[in-house]
């Protein structure tokens, strides 16, 4: 992230001087003023890094847009400031370089409740198929899919929640609780969200199982749903225990609290990995038996 949060001085110092006032009487005014809108581990930083700058205190253009001067701020106060002061920095700064305040908080639930919706359509078209005088009955792929919409809610809930807290709007805007809430609910998505992935994986070949039975195929399907279980399991309690103690998931930024989190980056794409490969193969499975149909290729 970049501070230019020089920017403040020099709109302090526009807000408070006056026409008689001397370039020195601007920057002592300018620096009082950031000394009330900056915390003490950000102003460390100015002194250091303001007059290597070649900026003037009031030159709003050249504090906002120095690259370099920025780029040396970034470092600064995320080594010096503890993440709640680097973000109330940022903030500020953005502010008053006048940065465009962006909103996206409108996409999450628009997405989860639509996605939400459709998939309840066809949910409850599948369970009609059913229905007594349909000829069938309640198998287990019916079962896994219902787990699998049960599953579900709770993550499309939290889509409405996270919103309510601040997901889609820049993070420096928000007070530092509504972030852990963010970061707490998104850790309680991501287990409903392994659960209820085995669960349709699950359903899709308890499905491939009632209709290619007793062949080679079904020992080959329940290999499968081994391998899906023990991936759902594996990586529902990594992502459980992905930080020791387990609340330090949301509660990291916070200075006072201590713990250590796993490589979560590399979780993520061994999870990502691991979730193609099964998906590749619960496609393939069936490719034999539906070759040995015979049938056209239109069909």
């Amino acid at each position: 992230m970049k501070f230019s949060m020089l920017a403040v001085l020099a709109a302090s110092f526009m807000a408070s001087n006056t026409m008689a006032q001397t370039d020195a009487e601007a920057a002592a005014a300018a620096l009082a003023m950031a000394k009330k809108l900056y915390p003490a581990c950000a102003l460390v930083c100015l002194t250091e890094l303001v007059p290597t700058s070649g900026c003037s205190l009031t030159d709003t253009t050249c504090l906002c847009t120095n690259e370099a001067l920025n780029a040396n701020l970034s470092v600064c106060v995320l080594q010096g400031c503890n993440y709640e002061d680097a973000l109330k920095t940022k903030n500020g700064s953005a502010t008053m370089c006048g940065l465009p305040v962006r909103d996206e908080s409108l996409k999450p639930p628009l997405v989860a409740g639509v996605g939400f919706a459709l998939a309840l359509v066809f949910f409850i078209l599948r369970l009609c198929s059913a229905l007594p005088g349909f000829g069938r009955e309640l198998g287990w792929d019916d079962w896994t899919i219902i787990a699998c919409v049960i599953l579900t809610v709770p993550p499309t809930v939290f889509a409405f929640t996270l919103v309510d807290n601040g997901l889609g709007k820049d993070m420096w805007t928000l007070p530092l609780k509504n972030i852990e809430n963010v970061l707490e609910y998104y850790f309680l998505g991501e287990l409903f969200y392994f659960l209820a992935q085995a669960m349709n994986k699950l359903s899709i070949l308890f499905f491939l199982n009632r209709i290619f039975q007793h062949n080679n195929l079904s020992k080959a399907i329940w290999v499968t749903m081994g391998l899906v279980l023990a991936y759902a399991a594996a990586f529902f309690f990594a992502t459980l225990f992905q930080c020791w103690p387990i609340n330090h998931a949301w509660l990291q930024l916070e200075e006072k609290h201590l713990g250590r989190c796993n490589n979560i980056h590399l979780q993520g794409w061994l999870s990502a990995a691991f979730n193609i490969v099964l998906d590749v193969i619960i496609l393939v499975l069936p490719l034999h038996q539906l070759y040995l149909l015979q049938m056209p290729l239109k069909k």
